[in-house]
């Protein structure tokens, strides 16, 4: 150190900066603030202008802490949840203070008269939010449990040829029976048979 405080003297570097690099672990570039600058300006300027695509791209960023249930329920359910956490206090895991901000999010979303919808067959996407008709869109990997693989090789396989039956679903994706069960939860596969045996009851 003492051969570049001298060195920085020499050069008339003033007395308070070689003290701030004494002091400070590190110095917050000026190009680092201008860039956060930036950024929040363009978020803020998305959020105004297109908020279905911003809250869609923000929740696709936080799929890990997204509660599926919470975003089909109404708006005080949201904030019921957030109070559970806040009610927490020190005592929430890391979690759970992930999660608070996305309830935040999504109550803010709700309030703006954003809702949600659940993930389709053909229309949703395997790992990314989107806008469908005015809703945010869940994709599958939003459904508790589905994997970004699991919910690729749905996506995949049905663009190739659509599914006939729950058994043609497990034979060509890389869903487990409770993912299938999840997604049944939720509507996505409505109207499949279990199975395309047929017995001698259902020809009576």
């Amino acid at each position: 150190w003492p051969e570049y405080v001298e060195e920085m003297k020499s050069c008339g570097v003033p007395d308070w900066y070689i003290w701030s690099c004494e002091t400070l672990k590190y110095m917050f570039p000026r190009a680092h603030a201008a860039a956060y600058v930036m950024m929040s300006i363009r978020m803020a300027w998305f959020k105004v202008n297109y908020p279905e695509a911003f809250y869609a791209a923000w929740f696709t960023s936080k799929v890990d802490n997204f509660d599926e249930e919470a975003a089909m329920l109404d708006i005080p359910a949201v904030e019921r949840r957030m109070d559970a956490i806040i009610k927490m206090g020190n005592g929430a895991t890391a979690k759970q203070k992930e999660q608070l901000i996305v309830y935040e999010v999504m109550y803010e979303a709700m309030s703006r008269g954003y809702g949600f919808a659940e993930p389709l067959l053909g229309v949703a996407e395997p790992c990314r939010f989107t806008v469908v008709e005015g809703k945010i869109m869940l994709p599958f990997n939003a459904v508790s449990g589905i994997g970004d693989t699991a919910a690729e090789s749905l996506a995949e396989a049905y663009v190739e040829k659509p599914f006939n039956t729950l058994d043609d679903v497990r034979s060509r994706t890389k869903l487990t029976g409770t993912n299938i069960d999840d997604l049944k939860r939720h509507g996505l596969f409505a109207g499949l048979p279990e199975s395309a045996q047929m017995t001698i009851f259902d020809l009576q």
